[in-house]
């Protein structure tokens, strides 16, 4: 993943991950991507809203993973980077929908073995237009 909700990683995954940050994000941010979905760690993360890497609450990309619906779970210490809205070591999944007249995208992030009251995290992200 880009952003990786792990402390932890390998010499081989850093640098990857440092790849993917000057490769990609740079084309996330021109094209005003709303979200990015990630995967690898299994361990669910949501940043918030970034561009640049850096905290951006009007036309930031927020990063989602990682599935882990069916698969075993990381364990990992958390990252503590202030990039992170929430981290977690719980089996999820997430359902999106995108709204083609609206400048939204709704996300529906399902927790197993929770409450009722506990087992919806809604997101729904709105981001104003902007020139390219």
């Amino acid at each position: 993943p880009i952003y990786s909700g792990c402390e932890y990683r390998t010499q081989e995954e850093s640098e990857q991950m440092l790849e993917a940050i000057l490769n990609w994000v740079p084309v996330f941010d021109d094209y005003n991507v709303d979200t990015v979905f990630e995967n690898h760690v299994h361990a669910f993360k949501r940043t918030k809203p970034l561009k640049a890497s850096r905290y951006s609450p009007d036309n930031g990309t927020v990063y989602l993973g990682d599935g882990a619906w069916g698969a075993p779970i990381n364990n990992c210490k958390k990252d503590t980077s202030e990039i992170f809205e929430e981290q977690e070591s719980k089996h999820h999944a997430w359902i999106g929908r995108v709204y083609v007249d609206k400048i939204a995208v709704s996300y529906t992030h399902l927790r197993a073995h929770e409450t009722g009251r506990n087992l919806v995290c809604r997101l729904l992200l709105e981001k104003k237009k902007t020139k390219r």
